[in-house]
């Protein structure tokens, strides 16, 4: 706005109060400083409702964003096509009170406003630049508030949820499956709201960290390995010397058989023992070798060696029938070795019985190799 009128400039009476009012306020630092007015007058109405005539809209103006919320939120009020270094008179309404900004167009005759929002509504702006002393109107412009989302307003708009706002959107659901791992819900009892459970040994799945040596529940029972503290399976004093111990030197086979009697293969002790039919040749230790395990063939002339838990060494020669038996006084458990070079083998297990056949039976055999 220009602050001062030329000699000679007309003004009819009827606008002549209008302008005094809006000199008077020009005067008083308002409209030439580039800041915001605050509050139009009724004088300001009445000046700019005497606009030039003509109502050229030479420029365009906008805001963004096109619709905000009420409650100070920030919107901008830019616009171009403007008398380049002129300033610009904005008459904003909204829809409880009305505004007057000013400001300066730029070089390419761009302006730009930042600006807060007061109460809902739709609020109209009105840019003006002033030529040959008269407010021309450059541009319109529109922006639709609507009121800012409040938890308890009633409506469950915007982002409010059952979450974040009971009260407009009413309590959330319970049960499995709404979104929120609840007091009485687990990773077992509902992995969808609680997540999945962490591997566990017994929960029937073999994962995680878990291992046939740390949870045999879960990933089975380990196979036979050396090192694992049992000579089993086809180990051997020979393959593995840390389950089944070291190896003896085989020993010869025997010139002198004893006599192997009867009932090869089957449990000598369960006649030869104290209170049995054979009470009176009651063995400690006795049984039968064979060639394999599943073999019908006997060993002849092989040493059974037995020593004892008090380290009492026995040593039993098989008869023609394979058969090997003993009344000699043991102490259990015992470590049981048969050998016939070239081939040794011992037993890997300790046994607490010499009754050997009551568990070496068919398909079970001892044998050698």
């Amino acid at each position: 706005m220009n602050c001062q009128r030329g000699r000679g400039d007309r003004v009819d009476n009827r606008a002549r109060w209008a302008w005094v009012v809006s000199l008077l306020i020009v005067s008083a630092g308002i409209g030439c400083t580039g800041e915001i007015e605050p509050g139009l007058t009724t004088s300001v109405d009445q000046s700019f409702e005497r606009a030039d005539v003509e109502r050229r809209l030479a420029a365009t103006m906008t805001t963004d964003p096109a619709v905000a919320l009420a409650g100070g939120a920030p919107y901008t009020l830019s616009g171009r096509g403007f008398r380049a270094g002129k300033k610009i008179t904005i008459k904003a309404a909204d829809p409880t009170s009305g505004s007057v900004y000013t400001t300066v167009a730029a070089s390419d005759g761009t302006m730009s406003l930042s600006l807060t929002t007061n109460g809902p509504g739709l609020y109209r702006f009105s840019a003006y630049q002033q030529r040959d002393h008269h407010n021309v109107l450059m541009a319109r412009a529109t922006m639709s508030v609507t009121p800012a989302e409040t938890c308890g307003d009633g409506l469950c708009s915007g982002a409010e949820t059952c979450s974040s706002c009971p009260a407009d959107c009413g309590a959330c659901p319970t049960g499995c499956g709404n979104g929120t791992c609840d007091a009485d819900e687990t990773c077992d009892s509902c992995a969808a709201d609680c997540g999945a459970c962490p591997p566990a040994c017994g929960d029937g799945t073999c994962n995680g960290t878990e291992t046939c040596s740390s949870c045999p529940a879960d990933c089975g029972v380990c196979p036979p390995r050396c090192g694992d503290g049992t000579c089993n399976g086809s180990e051997t004093c020979t393959s593995c010397a840390a389950d089944c111990g070291a190896c003896t030197s085989c020993i010869p086979a025997a010139t002198t058989l004893p006599n192997g009697q009867h009932n090869a293969g089957n449990d000598c002790m369960g006649c030869h023992k104290s209170g049995g039919s054979a009470s009176s040749f009651a063995w400690t230790v006795a049984g039968t070798l064979y060639t394999g395990a599943s073999s019908s063939s006997a060993i002849a002339s092989a040493t059974i060696r037995v020593t004892d838990s008090k380290g009492k060494v026995v040593d039993l020669v098989t008869a023609s029938n394979g058969n090997f038996y003993t009344s000699t006084s043991l102490s259990f458990p015992l470590k049981v070795q048969a050998s016939k070079c070239p081939d040794s083998a011992a037993m890997s297990s300790q046994p607490s019985s010499g009754a050997c056949n009551s568990c070496h039976n068919s398909g079970f055999r001892i044998h050698l190799p």
